[in-house]
């Protein structure tokens, strides 16, 4: 039986719930019970794949936000980052988490909830040999990309020991780092400076 058919009944068992009166879950839910991810249910059936709503019996379900599901994936994300620091990076984060059954919706729930893009804030990624640098920015209504590929040299290590890939730095820090600087010893003078959250 190929993957088509097996996608096939899978969907007929929800829809059979569904009509029986006998859903106890969403049909996001239902996947993620049975480690079946929804999208690829939707891409491999395409035209036959329904409406879920549109099913006969179907019962919209409580869409609160799951506390243990947002635990789980603050687990998963800790876990993952420990192992990237003690270097045993097992593959990509998408991989990582969806192996525990965590599905992109789920992950992006939880990373937008703890790391809100519109907090002003702005997401600078180094590629592995930091000649590529892009940061990302929210702009009100949508995302801001800028690129800075070095033609000649790379740009200085920002991480330290201690640190779990993540490290909050400064205007001042970033445009040093920008221009190819390494501060030896900085001396800042005394002067007013307003706290930004």
């Amino acid at each position: 039986m190929g993957k088509k058919e097996q996608y096939r009944q899978f969907l007929a068992r929800f829809i059979e719930l569904c009509q029986s009166g006998h859903q106890t879950c969403s049909f996001q839910e239902f996947c993620r019970q049975h480690n079946v991810y929804r999208s690829s249910v939707r891409k491999a059936l395409k035209d036959e794949f329904p409406v879920i709503g549109s099913i006969p019996g179907y019962r919209r379900m409580n869409t609160k936000t799951n506390h243990s599901s947002l635990r789980r994936c603050s687990r998963i994300y800790t876990d993952y980052k420990t192992l990237c620091e003690q270097g045993h990076k097992p593959s990509s984060f998408q991989q990582y988490y969806k192996s525990f059954g965590i599905d992109t919706n789920e992950m992006y729930r939880f990373m937008h909830k703890n790391h809100p893009p519109a907090s002003g804030d702005v997401y600078v990624f180094f590629s592995k040999d930091r000649k590529t640098m892009k940061a990302l920015k929210w702009d009100g209504d949508g995302f801001l990309m800028y690129t800075k590929r070095l033609s000649q040299g790379r740009l200085r290590e920002v991480l330290k020991k201690g640190d779990d890939g993540v490290r909050r730095l400064q205007w001042d820090d970033f445009y040093m780092l920008m221009r190819g600087l390494s501060p030896v010893k900085v001396m800042v003078e005394n002067r007013f400076r307003m706290a930004v959250k």
